[in-house]
């Protein structure tokens, strides 16, 4: 894009898939998932050859038997119903007040009255 810093390309791979090319590098391997990480020499134009099979999947352990302090999600309805009462209360009053007001300053009300 215009006007931002283009950063280093890098293409990860899951385990058992290999890269092999003069624009690629080997940077790693990611701790969690073990998959392999490349960096693109030449993002502009490059070529790789791309070998093995594998997928990349949530390893045994991963975030569904997650124990952290995060909070769990609870499906329900939304918050706003809990004051629903109150809102509609206020609705309606507001309604009413505007009709009443609309109503005294009608012209329509009392056409020979002034």
């Amino acid at each position: 894009m215009k006007g931002m810093p283009s950063g280093p390309l890098h293409l990860i791979v899951p385990p058992g898939v290999a890269l092999a090319g003069n624009d690629v590098q080997n940077a790693g391997t990611e701790p969690k998932t073990q998959a392999t990480i490349y960096t693109v020499i030449a993002p502009d134009a490059f070529s790789v050859d791309v070998s093995g099979v594998g997928s990349l999947r949530t390893p045994a352990g991963g975030p569904a038997a997650d124990n952290s302090d995060a909070p769990q999600v609870v499906e329900g309805p939304p918050q706003i119903y809990r004051h629903l009462p109150w809102l509609l209360a206020c609705t309606l009053s507001i309604l009413a007040v505007g009709l009443i007001f609309l109503f005294r300053n009608s012209p329509v009300r009392s056409p020979y009255a002034k």
